[in-house]
């Protein structure tokens, strides 16, 4: 059974450190990508997307940004 890939908006992010807080209060989940060989990426999520994504794709699954 194949199970259709879900895609996640992610946003570029310039808020770091402890004033993420502001971007939680927002309904935003802040995030980062790490890559061998490359920076990392700060990026934010809205976080009822995430949500919905999550309980339909579940821990495992892959989810394309």
């Amino acid at each position: 059974m194949t199970q259709q890939r879900q895609a996640l908006l992610a946003k570029p992010r310039t808020i770091i450190g402890r004033q993420v807080k502001q971007l939680r209060s927002a309904g935003l989940i802040p995030g980062n990508i790490y890559s061998k060989g490359q920076d990392s990426v700060a990026l934010s999520v809205d976080a009822k997307i995430f949500l919905k994504i999550y309980s339909q794709a579940g821990e495992t699954a892959l989810v394309d940004l």
